[in-house]
């Protein structure tokens, strides 16, 4: 239930983001329209960019499952046989090793994630910005006697606002298809005959793409 009130949000906010995005370009392009090449172009490479970040994004966040499932199986079985530690003096330490090992592995892919989506933000806004200075020199090359100084404002006031919408919206739209595949995946674990009662909870996490929409722009 939890995941599904997670990808109604971020699909409602991808199609706040798109409708958004449209009513912008429809306005620059009413007050010029020479800058419907370069909006189809910048579309082309935000799209681009999306879906490079997706493919990377959903390896990324599967490791991370796989990282952290690891440091909990560690854990629940070093609790469970507590017993055994403790008539020992060498266990404890090896295992508080190898659990430092395992929580090394998650912080790692977790550190990684963590970066993608700042390193596509950066890039998204390099590309919103690239974008705004085709609009702002366009209308001193190309404005005619005609052209309404007030429509120059607001094509130029409707650009800047992609700067910092643009990465939050393309990233709840990656996320949306994330979410889908993780329910797809986890609805085909529960109708698979091959997962176990004690094995299920254990591929149901390994399989779990944890959501992103706590990691703030």
């Amino acid at each position: 239930m939890a995941c599904d009130v997670c990808s109604r949000g971020a699909a409602s906010a991808g199609v706040a983001f798109f409708l958004e995005v449209v009513s912008i370009l429809i306005v620059v392009c009413l007050v010029n329209w020479w800058l419907l090449l370069p909006t189809a172009f910048v579309a082309c490479l935000l799209f681009l960019m999306r879906g490079l970040f997706l493919s990377t994004s959903r390896e990324l966040k599967r490791i991370e499952a796989i990282a952290r499932s690891q440091s909990l199986n560690h854990a629940t079985a070093t609790v469970s046989g507590l017993t055994t530690i403790r008539s020992t003096r060498a266990a404890p330490v090896i295992i508080a090793r190898e659990f430092d090992k395992l929580q090394d592995l998650h912080s790692s892919a977790w550190t990684l994630v963590l970066n993608t989506n700042r390193a596509f933000g950066f890039w998204m806004d390099m590309i919103c910005c690239l974008y705004l200075a085709c609009v702002t020199f366009s209308f001193f090359f190309f404005a005619s006697e005609d052209t309404i100084g007030g429509n120059v404002g607001l094509a130029i006031t409707q650009v800047i606002g992609l700067v910092g919408m643009c990465q939050y919206g393309m990233r709840q739209t990656a996320e949306v298809e994330n979410q889908m595949t993780s329910d797809f995946e986890q609805e085909q674990l529960r109708s698979s005959d091959t997962a176990s009662g004690a094995c299920a909870p254990v591929i149901h996490l390994m399989l779990r793409v944890p959501s992103s929409s706590s990691i703030h722009p």
